[in-house]
C-alpha cells in the first residue's frame, strides 16, 4: 500500500483509499493518519470515502475527524 502514496504524493484520492483499505484490515491509528493527511489535501472530496467504503465512512471515529477538521 505504501508504493501508492510514493508514486502519488499529494493525491487527495491516493490517501482516501488508504484510510479506507487500512480500517477495513483493523490498522485504525493508520487509517486516522491517511484521513487526515487527505482531509488537508481536499477536505471536499471526502466524499469518496462515502462511497467506496461506505462501512469505515460510517464510523464514529471516522466522523469525528471529519467534523473536528474544519
Amino acid at each position: 500500500m505504501h508504493k501508492a502514496n510514493v508514486f502519488y504524493q499529494n493525491f487527495a484520492e491516493i490517501e482516501y483509499r488508504l484510510c479506507g483499505l487500512y480500517f477495513k484490515f483493523k490498522n485504525e491509528n493508520k487509517g486516522k493518519e491517511h484521513l487526515q493527511k487527505a482531509l488537508e489535501i481536499d477536505f471536499e472530496y471526502h466524499i469518496i470515502l462515502k462511497e467506496l467504503f461506505p462501512a469505515v465512512f460510517k464510523l464514529k471515529e471516522v466522523q469525528t475527524v471529519i467534523k473536528n477538521f474544519k
